[in-house]
């Protein structure tokens, strides 16, 4: 499969996995900064903002 368009690059489809879970990949880039590898333990909570907002202040965080 050849890569997306750089457009596209960020639009992301759920998959389903097993009988009632869904997935969700994440752009490479976003893992390398936040030090996340395969395994990793992770918890998820049903508000999108947090999650939004956790990510984005680790990112800054970790960019001083």
């Amino acid at each position: 499969m050849g890569r997306k368009p750089l457009a596209d690059r960020f639009n992301r489809t759920l998959t389903q996995v097993g009988g009632q879970s869904l997935s969700i990949t994440i752009p490479v880039e976003y893992l390398q900064e936040l030090n996340w590898e395969k395994g990793k333990e992770l918890k998820v909570r049903l508000n999108i903002i947090i999650l939004i907002i956790t990510i984005m202040l680790m990112i800054v965080v970790r960019n001083q």
